[in-house]
């Protein structure tokens, strides 16, 4: 599936994006763990400001953004890179269910579900099967009926601007550092990942550093869950 990669430059810039929005997180989570008795909320807003920072480092090449609730009362961003049209979302890794089988849900399909089957369905994924990883994207976590009708709307305006719909995912290891970013497409039937690029090689490489002091102040903190940051 190397024809559905991101160029390098683009690839490069996302992921610093997604490391300095994590850096700023834990400068912030550090700084309110200093001044508050209290601090495990600001684990809640990771994908705050890791949106921000891909889309401010972006900007330049022409990646447009745009805010979405997708139902719930909290939102992210949507990436649009029109040229080429592509649609990615930043999603923690973490959240996502390895077993399909034991995240079966009641509900219909949700937002993420929604547009990959509506954007994903002329991609031949076939040859991917073998040779790329595949992580089921159904959530660890029962979710609540969502009322999806007014998304359709929204979902109609993408269909006509969009060709390819991915995920970008990264993942936090028990030292508290990004170790893992990847490039996926939904697919639109089983809607598992099928991982297009690892990106992983350009932590080191973007220059962004996150330093062990820095990671030592989060270790003894008692996150929420990861898989429920980033619910759509």
């Amino acid at each position: 599936m190397e024809q559905y990669a991101f160029s390098k430059e683009l690839s490069e810039r996302i992921v610093r994006g997604i490391l300095k929005g994590y850096k700023s997180y834990i400068d912030e989570r550090n700084e309110k763990k200093q001044e508050f008795l209290i601090s495990s909320a600001y684990a809640w807003v990771i994908g705050n400001h890791i949106d921000h920072y891909v889309a401010v480092e972006t900007k330049d090449l022409g990646i447009r953004h745009q805010h979405s609730k997708a139902g719930y009362s909290w939102g992210y961003l949507q990436f649009l890179d029109v040229r080429n049209k592509n649609l990615f979302l930043i999603k923690n890794g973490d959240g996502i269910a390895k077993n399909k089988q034991s995240a079966r849900r009641r509900h219909p399909d949700g937002y993420i579900e929604m547009m990959a089957k509506r954007i994903n369905g002329n991609i031949d994924f076939s040859e991917s099967l073998v040779v790329h990883e595949q992580m089921n994207l159904f959530p660890m976590y029962e979710q609540t009926e969502l009322d999806l009708e007014p998304l359709e709307g929204e979902i109609q305006q993408l269909e006509e601007k969009v060709e390819q719909f991915y995920i970008v995912t990264y993942n936090i290891n028990e030292q508290k550092m990004i170790s893992n970013i990847s490039l996926c497409l939904p697919h639109p039937e089983t809607y598992e990942l099928h991982v297009v690029d690892d990106w992983t090689k350009y932590i080191d490489t973007v220059g962004v550093k996150i330093s062990e002091k820095d990671l030592a102040r989060l270790a003894d903190d008692q996150e929420p869950d990861n898989q429920v940051s980033f619910d759509v």
